[in-house]
């Protein structure tokens, strides 16, 4: 029985806190399959980025929505007393 190298890439995302080992026969295959799951992991978080994005906007968005109702109220007002 012949011996057969064995391969092993340990890749990680920091942002989204993964790990893998990949391990194979074929020093190519496993570069491959390595970098296949980075690029995986890398959309996932782009898209996480990009929702979380999303999320803040809406946040902000309403934030400035409720000053801008409290400065007409206080305008309402200061326009009634005048009156």
């Amino acid at each position: 029985m012949a011996y057969r190298p064995m391969y092993e890439i340990e890749v990680k995302h920091g942002g989204l806190h993964k790990y893998r080992v990949i391990r194979g026969s074929d020093h190519y295959v496993v570069e491959q399959k390595a970098k296949a799951q980075q690029a995986t992991w890398d959309e996932m978080w782009q898209k996480k980025l990009a929702a979380e994005r999303k999320r803040q906007e809406k946040e902000l968005e309403k934030a400035d929505r409720e000053r801008k109702k409290q400065i007409a109220l206080e305008r309402t007002e200061q326009a009634q007393k005048a009156i």
